[in-house]
């Protein structure tokens, strides 16, 4: 089964993937990701998905379906089961990065981007223009999804960004960065 919200096929020519575990009775916002088309394979679990401007269409999804989201279409995802944690695999295209603390250097090189998103091997950004790097650098990507904080989770142990909120040229610390101390704080430990 392929749901897709009122066009026939991505055409996409870049893309990013990951896998996404999505916790029993979880969801999204709305939200879209802007021009960047996605494909969402369900692995395992029932997907619902809401989408248009009132979030008014409503279809599911099962293991071995795909979904489709064009750009700019406002969407829910949500996992329709109870008691079942959803596995997907997300591919979105086009993935754009920049290097925020040096955005006006010209784009020199092409490089992949690729470290610990969900597995340690995720490729986040394939032949992404930028300036050559150096340690200290910032990349930041222009659209990562509803999966990189609000569907997060600590697979694998790991830590949630901070989050910073930007108005006006201004920056503001909005969510501290998880640290490992957080991850430990409710085990209990044998004495």
């Amino acid at each position: 089964m392929v749901i897709s919200f009122g066009c026939s096929a991505p055409g996409s020519s870049a893309t990013g993937a990951g896998t996404v575990h999505i916790h029993p009775n979880a969801k999204t916002g709305a939200h879209h990701h802007g021009e960047l088309e996605s494909v969402i394979y369900v692995v395992s679990g029932r997907a619902r998905m809401r989408w248009g401007e009132r979030l008014e269409f409503v279809a599911e999804a099962d293991a071995g379906d795909f979904i489709f989201i064009p750009p700019y279409v406002p969407h829910q995802e949500i996992n329709a089961s109870s008691d079942e944690p959803l596995e997907c695999v997300v591919i979105r295209s086009d993935n754009e990065a920049v290097v925020v603390n040096r955005a006006d250097d010209p784009a020199t090189e092409t490089v992949t981007i690729a470290g610990k998103y969900c597995e340690s091997g995720d490729i986040l950004v394939k032949d992404a223009h930028l300036p050559p790097t150096r340690p200290g650098d910032v990349i930041a990507l222009a659209a990562s999804g509803a999966y990189c904080l609000a569907m997060a989770s600590n697979y694998n142990m790991a830590l949630k960004p901070a989050v910073v909120a930007l108005k006006d040229g201004q920056a503001r610390l909005i969510r501290r960065r998880e640290t490992y101390a957080d991850l430990l704080a409710t085990d209990v430990f044998a004495e």
